[in-house]
């Protein structure tokens, strides 16, 4: 149940044999499940660091978003207008309760959500505290999008036996039984938790561990002990200092299969040409690619440098999505000219 250190590190997302994975059948639906009593420091991440984030990472972008707000009574006005305010772009609900505690809170908070069904009709759901951030989503991404066996995206806050870490998961639903996280057996937040998935998840071989994040030291925090740059996940606390501006200090790594952007002069060159950037077909689905087209793989070129490892990968579909700028090189040869325009015979580039 528990992950050896280097299965931690086995998954670096979109590497070039990796990009040209199959799109998925269906839209994954995430719910992003954040909860928060709104201290001081939680309400800087919201401002700091979450605008940022949400920009940028495709897997939060996308999300609905869910918060469990237990903070004051007397400044929640303004916690519900920051976090409006936050997840302008999102599909957002708040759900207010009082704060029983810190351990007792945590515990709630799934409780609630059994109860009230807000996990109902998602693929996935990812709970964060605002002080917890996904820094780099290729691998999270990478397992929703390419592992139908994953159950359950974790943290283990322990090197012997499964504590798993609450402040940060994501979790398939659907797997869960229907009682889940009703009946805590223990007034700690990761041992109940943990409870609550081993059949599930554990025993079964779904969970998947996020890469750096185990701690190194002893604190059941993600990432603790750990090189921020060296964890996909990061539970961070800033100094007073950092906390006096409003820079956010984390250095993000965002799946740059999604939203990377890189100089005009410096994007990788696919299909450059006449017309419709040198395709013929933006529509046509090149093959051993699951589905991606040759506008979708010109848009990934564009978010790739030119000479990179997975530019040349992208570029070798050249053959598919624009064979003509091979053949046209042939100009002495007519029946190479007749091919490249010729929607059936060009895919003998393919099959023979």
């Amino acid at each position: 149940c528990c992950p050896p250190e280097q299965e931690q590190s086995t998954l670096n997302a979109l590497k070039a044999k990796d990009l040209l994975k199959p799109i998925p059948s269906k839209k994954v639906r995430v719910l992003l499940f954040v909860t928060t009593h709104m201290s001081a420091l939680h309400t800087w991440f919201l401002k700091s660091c979450w605008p940022t984030l949400l920009r940028n990472s495709l897997l939060l972008d996308t999300a609905d978003v869910a918060v469990y707000l237990n903070s004051d009574q007397e400044g929640r006005e303004e916690d519900m207008k920051l976090l409006q305010k936050t997840f302008k772009h999102q599909n957002l609900s708040i759900h207010v309760r009082d704060n029983p505690g810190y351990q007792r809170g945590a515990i709630a908070a799934l409780s609630d959500a059994t109860r009230e069904g807000w996990f109902k009709g998602y693929d996935w759901v990812i709970r964060v505290n605002p002080d917890v951030i996904i820094r780099d989503d290729t691998f999270i991404l990478d397992v929703m999008h390419n592992d139908s066996k994953a159950t359950g995206l974790l943290i283990n806050c322990d090197s012997s036996s499964a504590i798993i870490h609450t402040d940060f998961f994501g979790i398939k639903p659907e797997v869960l039984r229907p009682d889940a996280f009703l009946y805590p057996v223990s007034g700690n937040a990761e041992l109940a938790f943990t409870h609550d998935i081993r059949d599930e998840i554990l025993e079964k071989g779904g969970a998947r561990w996020i890469p750096g994040a185990h701690p190194v030291r002893e604190q059941c925090r993600a990432g603790a002990g750990r090189s921020i740059e060296d964890t996909h996940v990061v539970h961070f606390h800033p100094t007073k200092e950092m906390m006096n501006d409003s820079t956010c200090p984390i250095p993000f790594n965002f799946n740059k299969g999604n939203k990377r952007t890189v100089s005009s002069g410096e994007q990788c060159s696919f299909c450059e040409g006449e017309g419709k950037g040198g395709i013929p077909d933006l529509d046509l689905e090149v093959p051993n690619t699951g589905g991606n087209t040759c506008g979708l793989i010109k848009s990934m070129a564009a978010r790739e440098v030119n000479g990179s490892d997975i530019c040349v990968t992208i570029q070798k579909e050249e053959r598919v999505c624009c064979p003509g700028k091979d053949i046209m090189k042939n100009s002495w040869n007519p029946f190479l000219k007749h091919i490249a325009h010729n929607p059936v015979q060009k895919e003998e580039r393919v099959c023979c």
